[in-house]
């Protein structure tokens, strides 16, 4: 079960920068909110806790409040920069206007994390080869003095 938590964080944290990337451009390019986030999630492949947004936004589309969609998508999530991103769609959708610097300011941070979870990522599979490393560095080190010891004694 734990793995399992562990696999759905790091694929949240992989892809929601390049999620938020994508929804930026298309905010940015002229979509109204609710087009940017239909454009932002065709073909992508969100994971789990993505998929919660995405569920919440299938709700709306089917005739349900944004508050309660994205309200159950908030509780549902568990992710804390996701719940972030929700709760910044509902104030869009209800004050409106165009100040996207909170969805650049949650961009940057999720690519930081995103930076600090591949250099994590990278140190564990590091850690990881240093003993067949070593098995080598062994096996190399028995295939030349073994002959050597042996023409020596020869």
């Amino acid at each position: 079960r734990k793995a399992l938590m562990r696999k759905w964080e790091g694929e949240f944290r992989r892809r929601y920068p390049l999620f938020l990337s994508r929804l930026k451009m298309n905010l940015r390019g002229g979509l109204t909110l609710d087009h940017a986030l239909e454009e932002s999630f065709l073909d992508f492949q969100g994971g789990k806790h993505l998929g919660s947004l995405e569920r919440s936004l299938g709700r709306i589309r089917r005739g349900e409040s944004r508050q309660e969609a994205l309200g159950e998508g908030i509780r549902s999530s568990g992710q804390r920069e996701l719940m972030r991103l929700m709760d910044f769609l509902l104030r869009q959708w209800e004050l409106g206007g165009e100040d996207l610097g909170y969805l650049d300011q949650l961009g940057q941070e999720a690519w930081k994390m995103k930076k600090e979870t591949v250099r994590r990522m990278a140190e564990e599979g590091s850690a990881k080869m240093a003993l067949p490393m070593m098995l080598i560095f062994i096996s190399v080190i028995i295939l030349v003095l073994v002959p050597s010891i042996l023409s020596l004694g020869g």
